[in-house]
Order: structure tokens, then sequence, then C-alpha cells
């Protein structure tokens, strides 16, 4: 036995397959959740337009609800699921995750803080590092203190992932003793957690539930196959439910049952999981997923406040009267700008500096048709 894991553990093909298809859409998942608050963002560049309550539920809808919600689980997931069906000791993996979680994280945050820095000296940008007191460096690395409103975000908001990613890394083995003894006890306290108020619920809720989750899919041997036998029909009618009571809450500006949000979560992985299956049997559509997915954390990394910041620049330009019917449309515009021009970043990046991209994603580059991590 190795971290817990019986010398046959296998890494499920199918599942693997699936896994791959499924970084570089979850990647633009991500990037949808951070799209949101698009009158914010005209009313900071001194573009206030009136917006509409259909508006703000819609885009708040959109990048929170449907597939959309199931990025980050499933990011959780499948990082639990590979390191425990991995036979690779708990030294090793530490060794590997400061190579491809603790450098890339604090690489991009200093990089990114040089170049908001610069640019907001030259007045390019607002002030993005106003605080230079020692919290304030600690909150641009670590996200700690909070902010006024709460959250506890570092300087690539996103990054907040990575920070928690580390942290169930390094607390794998007890949490895997605690699941082999008290299974049950432990998902139903950290589901009440998840769904709690108190600071950093959704943060440790999401990584203390999902990842934990992927150790489970090893011990219990959950492949694909075993993935499928739950029906699409079934699954999307329960869907179909959850998603009208979520409707109806903002119909009714009514947001009380949480549970209503988990259970979206996670009938979204079950379905996209499915989705994906359907994707890796067309050889063509595979091929292509599995090319994309070497740019998942390139665009992952980069897309906020770095391309974001640029796209709405330019939409700020070209785009300078806004009404309320333009929106959705700008919307939509400024996501597929983001997305794009954030993956052409990233192949120019590895086409002409490979050792650069390299080090920026923590040495994730296909290999023989694998991707490194």
């Amino acid at each position: 036995m190795e971290n817990g894991k019986s010398a046959n553990t296998e890494i499920d093909p199918e599942l693997s397959k699936r896994i791959t298809a499924l970084r570089f859409l979850l990647s633009t998942f991500v990037v949808t959740i951070h799209s949101g608050a698009l009158a914010e963002m005209f009313e900071n560049y001194g573009k206030g337009v009136e917006v509409s309550k259909f508006f703000l539920s819609s885009e708040n809808f959109i990048t929170n609800h449907f597939f959309i919600c199931c990025a980050v689980p499933l990011f959780f997931f499948f990082s639990g699921y590979l390191y425990f069906a991995k036979r690779e000791s708990y030294g090793t993996m530490l060794k590997k995750r400061l190579r491809s979680i603790v450098l890339p994280y604090f690489l991009w945050i200093f990089s990114s803080f040089v170049l908001f820095f610069i640019a907001d000296s030259a007045g390019l940008t607002r002030n993005h590092v106003a605080d230079k007191t020692a919290a304030g460096w600690l909150k641009i690395f670590s996200g700690f203190p909070a902010d006024e409103d709460g959250t506890f975000y570092p300087f690539l908001i996103q990054f907040w992932y990575l920070r928690e990613l580390m942290l169930v890394f390094v607390l794998s083995p007890l949490i895997k003793k605690i699941i082999d003894k008290w299974p049950i006890l432990y998902f139903c306290a950290t589901f009440i957690f998840w769904q709690s108020s108190l600071p950093l619920h959704s943060m440790y809720g999401q990584a203390f539930i999902f990842f934990p989750l992927g150790y489970c899919a090893v011990k219990y041997n959950i492949t694909a196959a075993k993935i499928d036998k739950l029906e699409f029909r079934e699954l999307g009618i329960v869907y179909g439910l959850v998603i009208a009571a979520q409707t109806a809450e903002y119909v009714l500006n009514r947001h009380d049952f949480q549970i209503l949000q988990a259970l979206n979560i996670i009938l979204s992985c079950l379905l996209i999981l499915k989705f994906a299956g359907l994707w890796v049997k067309k050889e063509k559509i595979f091929a292509g997923l599995q090319s994309l997915s070497v740019y998942s954390f390139w665009i992952f990394a980069v897309h906020t406040p770095l391309t974001a910041t640029v796209v709405n620049k330019l939409i700020l330009k070209f785009i300078p009267a806004v009404t309320p019917k333009l929106l959705f449309a700008i919307f939509f515009l400024r996501l597929i700008f983001i997305v794009s021009l954030s993956l052409l970043s990233g192949i120019l990046c590895k086409k002409l500096f490979p050792s650069v991209f390299s080090l920026y994603t923590g040495g994730r580059i296909r290999r023989n048709g694998k991707l490194i991590a």
C-alpha cells in the first residue's frame, strides 16, 4: 500500500479520456463565471449604463448556474482522483505539486502584480495595488485578510482554487484516514459547512468535498462505465426540476435554498461527465479537445485580470455608446474575446517560448499524447 492505495490501483482509461476532453471546456466555464458584473465594468470606467433587473438576473444566472457551476468542483474531483489512483508516495506528490501548483501560483501573481503596477503608474489602468502595507502584500499573495465584502481572494482571484488545492493535497493523508473510518460523518459535516454562511464556506466546502470524492471514486472503483449506468433521461428530468426551482427563486427574488445550488452542481458534474463520453467517441472531436487541453491552465491563469482588462479597453474604445439592448450581445462577445485572446497568447507563448510556457503552467505539456502535470 502506498498513500493508502492498493498495489493494483489503475486509472480508468475511459475516465482519463473524459478528464482530458473536459479540461479546456471547464476552463472556459471558469472564464464565464468571471465574466459577470458587466454593468459594474462600464461604471468603473466612467460609462454608467441603465441596466434592467432582467439583465442582472440573467447575467447572474448564466455565470452561476447551468453547467457552468460544475467547473471548479470537477477540477477538485479530477485532482483527487488522479492523485489517489497513481502509485506515488506522499513526498513525491509534494515535490511534484511544488512545481505544478506552488511555483505557477507565485509566478503568475508576481508577474501580474508587476504588470499592473507599471500600468497603474502610467495611468493606463485604475489603481490595483494601492495598499503597500504588510497586510496589503499578504493580501496580494494569499488572499488574507478578508476583503470588505468578506471574500478571501488573492491578487488573481481565480487562484483561490490553487491555494485550496494545495491545502487538500497537504492534508490528503488525514482526509483519507477520516473517510476510511467515518465516511458518512465526514461528508455530512463538510456538506453542512459548505451550505453554511461561515467564512470560506464555498471555497473550503468545494475543496473538502470534491477532492475527497476523487478518493472515493478510486476506493470504490467508480469507473466511467458505472457513471454511464445513470440514464440521461432521469438525470435530465431531475436537473430540469432543479433549474426550474432556481428560476422561480430568481423570479421571486428569493435565495433561501442553497441546497438547490448544491444539487445543481452535483447533477451538472454527472451530466457533463456523461456528455464527455459522447465526445471521446468522436476521434476528431476528442483530438481537438486533447490539443486544447494543454492550454487549459494558461487560460485559467491569464483570463482575469490580464486578458479581461485588454478586452474591456477594446470594448470601451470601439463601443462608445452602450444601450441596455446591447448588453447581452456585449456579454457574450466579451466572453468569446477573452477566451480567444487567452488561448492565442498561450499558443504563441508555447510556440515562441516553450520553456516559459512550461514554467508558468507547472510543466503541463503534452508528450507522446499524454498531458504531463
